[in-house]
């Protein structure tokens, strides 16, 4: 339905309940968040491509930054692009949790 399947108006458990899986999923979503930015800030490395390690999203963020700071009309499409980049980091790790019933 429109309104959804819980009643908002009423006092119930349920509800509430829902209200708090919710607000820790905001939570899971958060914390990787803030593990994935200090990973970028820290240069700290998790892809291997070609044989080679190296922290290419660290270096990839540091010339996106050094391109909008000498020419800040790319502001709008590297917006769009971070817009893109966040549905897809979400995705994939909704792909690949452990649970089946988390996918």
């Amino acid at each position: 339905t429109v309104e959804g399947s819980v009643d908002q108006t009423q006092f119930q458990f349920g509800t509430i309940y829902s209200y708090l899986d919710e607000l820790k999923s905001y939570e899971d979503a958060a914390i990787c968040t803030c593990f994935a930015l200090v990973d970028v800030i820290f240069w700290r490395t998790r892809d291997v491509f070609f044989g080679i390690s190296l922290p290419y999203t660290s270096i990839v963020t540091f010339l996106t930054f050094i391109t909008i700071t000498e020419c800040p009309h790319f502001i709008p499409s590297v917006l769009t692009t971070l817009v893109l980049l966040i549905l897809i980091y979400v995705g994939n790790s909704q792909k690949f949790h452990p649970s089946p019933w988390q996918r």
